[in-house]
């Protein structure tokens, strides 16, 4: 949940676009399109995963990593020849925090406090996948899936309650549509506008969740991205939370749900 929405990812795409005076006449392969960083990772795939290495036997998986890594492989097994996916366990990442979110400024102080996610977390590992391009000469598709598994029920009640607030409920919603424009703002080349509206997301699987539809424009360069944040809650202890980034159209709804609804299943 930490790094799958930081405003610096998406507004990384958006400036090096402009920075590249990219245009609506570009071509999606053209060198001004932009990629999210994709992590460090234990797997890769081009299309369906291949089985992971045998865990060292000097130190064993534990249950909860063993959990959370299932899900994301089976995320990772139903992506098609056209997307890419890396997974890795991204407990304690460095640098990630709480306040990296970008809807951490739409909790109330008796909220959970996302700075406490990786210290009630067992275990924590995260899908990166990257689909075709979608035409626009911005960027293509981006996902990113984690599956989490709490320590304590008390903590993943709480977390999950987060989630529920922000893309469940029309204040949370409307948080979200006010909050998003300026932290890209924050990140992207001076001058650069961003506007946007939050809709229902179409994605299957999903227990709550929204769809942002972000504008922006910056001089002559205008564009517009959609970005689903969805999550689920498979059992007592694990959360499912992913983000699908996509520009000109929505992510593919097939690919993104066939993700979330293997990931619940697992």
């Amino acid at each position: 949940m930490v790094s799958t929405l930081n405003p610096l990812r998406v507004a990384a795409i958006v400036g090096a676009c402009i920075l590249a005076g990219c245009s609506s006449e570009s071509s999606p392969s053209s060198s001004s399109q932009e990629s999210i960083p994709i992590a460090d990772a234990t797997t890769t795939t081009a299309g369906p995963a291949a089985p992971s290495a045998p865990a060292d036997t000097a130190a064993p998986i534990s249950p909860a990593d063993a959990t959370a890594e299932a899900r994301v492989q089976a995320a990772l097994a139903t992506l098609p020849a056209d997307w890419a996916g890396t997974i890795a366990s991204d407990l304690g990442d460095e640098g990630d925090s709480g306040g990296d979110i970008v809807f951490a400024a739409c909790l109330a102080p008796g909220d959970y406090n996302l700075d406490n996610l990786d210290a009630d977390s067992a275990a924590s590992w995260e899908l990166d996948a990257e689909g075709p391009p979608t035409g626009s000469p911005v960027g293509g598709q981006q996902a990113t899936l984690e599956a989490r598994v709490f320590a304590d029920g008390v903590d993943v009640d709480g977390a999950y309650a987060v989630l529920e607030k922000v893309l469940g409920t029309d204040e949370g919603r409307a948080c979200l549509a006010r909050e998003v424009p300026g932290q890209l703002a924050a990140e992207a080349p001076e001058g650069t506008e961003f506007d946007a509206r939050v809709e229902g997301t179409t994605i299957a699987g999903a227990d709550v969740g929204a769809r942002l539809v972000v504008g922006f424009v910056s001089g002559e360069v205008t564009g517009e991205f959609f970005v689903d944040l969805v999550a689920a809650r498979p059992d007592e202890q694990g959360t499912i939370f992913a983000t699908f980034v996509s520009f000109g159209v929505p992510v593919d709804q097939a690919v993104a749900s066939a993700m979330l609804v293997a990931a619940i299943a697992a």
